[in-house]
């Protein structure tokens, strides 16, 4: 079953005064956004969006069109839950906009006046006869407008023209060069270890989430504002999968410490942390412990699915089968609301649960049928030190899974 949703951004919809440019107060015009917003599931361009205004510490306005399910003819309402990519935008772009608002920056200023490394850029116009390429100056330069509309001319690489040759050659948004770029950005380190643990790097992976944990502790002594978080947390799982359960104990506690609910991805982490903490103790057969790491997870998050499964198992440990046994029914409407708005994910929980019950086979051909199918990104990119998928190391299908992994991660 197809589903497609989109999230829009309203801020093209809120119309200057006549105050000028720089005028900090918009007029919300709601009657024009909802026009907009229909006529993109009119013009077929979507099935269903939604949009909410959020303006002087309130809502402003919400409206949504079309539908969230097409085949179900289920309508898109508020709280229908969509997939949503390249997040930075938006907040980047109301920062933007503050700043503008602030009478910072002219929409159609030229991008070099504050990025100089534009000032002498050069368009693409052909190829040479001896293969090079031809380039020309711009017929004006690059604006700000033109970099926030995405119309500014820049290459992805995947044109398959001179100068998408060249951008594959020297890659320059790869993980390598972005830990090259950003030595002090802790993200950078956590990306650049997702790619090694994609392609079962594990001693590479371990060297940069160390490098980049002392990065991040060192911005938190700081009181950073955006420190980043989750370094300790992957570095425990990649100690777990290498049998250091002590060391693996230790960076679990560690993650848990820094982060804190008020912090970006704070909650998130926080819960990663536990359920980690409660696999790590669930494989030194400490499963009374396990429990109680596991309930604390569920505490943060009570709908994590991989939670529930583990804390399934370990109760059933614990000589409670019955309660095991309730568990894991909790478990079958979390995994149907998954599939409906999270179905990658929800075929690695379907997966990890048919490896719980000890049918490594179809696991196996779950997670191989998902890497073939799964779109470009960091689909099951933790599964080389996924807990849940102890089970299925060695197996023939998982390793076949492996590969195919880290041949999505080159």
């Amino acid at each position: 079953m197809r589903k497609i949703a989109a999230v829009l951004a309203a801020c093209a919809l809120l119309l200057p005064q006549a105050g000028g440019a720089h005028d900090a107060s918009l007029k919300l015009d709601p009657a024009r956004i909802d026009r907009e917003l229909k006529s993109f599931v009119d013009q077929g361009r979507v099935a269903g969006a939604e949009v909410l205004i959020w303006k002087d510490g309130r809502e402003r306005h919400f409206a949504s069109a079309g539908l969230a399910d097409r085949e179900a003819a289920r309508p898109f309402s508020r709280d229908t839950q969509v997939q949503a990519f390249s997040m930075t935008k938006p907040v980047t772009g109301v920062a933007l906009m503050q700043l503008w608002e602030q009478g910072k920056f002219g929409l159609d200023d030229p991008l070099s006046r504050y990025l100089p490394q534009f000032a002498d850029v050069k368009v693409y116009d052909g190829t040479n006869p001896d293969g090079s390429m031809k380039l020309r100056p711009p017929v004006r330069p690059i604006t700000v407008r033109d970099a926030m509309r995405h119309i500014a001319g820049f290459t992805y690489g995947d044109a398959g023209d001179s100068v998408a040759a060249v951008w594959n050659k020297l890659q320059p948004l790869s993980a390598d060069h972005t830990l090259a770029l950003y030595p002090d950005f802790a993200f950078a380190h956590f990306q650049m270890a997702m790619v090694h643990v994609a392609r079962g790097h594990l001693r590479e992976a371990e060297t940069v989430l160390r490098q980049g944990a002392a990065v991040q502790d060192r911005q938190m002594a700081r009181g950073d504002r955006y420190p980043g978080l989750g370094l300790h947390w992957l570095l425990g799982l990649v100690r777990l999968t290498e049998g250091d359960h002590d060391e693996a104990l230790t960076e679990f506690d560690r993650e848990m410490k820094l982060a804190n609910p008020h912090r970006l991805y704070g909650r998130e982490y926080q819960m990663a942390a536990l359920h980690a903490r409660g696999m790590c103790l669930l494989a030194t057969r400490q499963a009374a412990d396990a429990v109680t790491a596991f309930e604390r997870a569920l505490e943060v998050y009570p709908d994590h699915a991989q939670t529930h499964l583990a804390m399934a198992t370990a109760v059933r440990a614990s000589g409670q089968p019955e309660r095991a046994d309730s568990i894991e029914q909790k478990l079958n409407p979390i995994l149907d609301a998954l599939h409906r708005s999270r179905p990658v994910e929800a075929q690695i929980v379907q997966s990890q649960r048919l490896t719980f019950a000890g049918t490594f086979e179809p696991a196996a051909g779950t997670l191989c049928r998902l890497l073939e199918t799964a779109p470009p990104g960091f689909a099951a990119w933790t599964l080389p030190v996924d807990p849940l998928f102890r089970q299925l190391h060695g197996t023939k299908g998982f390793t076949a899974a492996l590969q195919r992994l880290a041949e999505r991660a080159r």
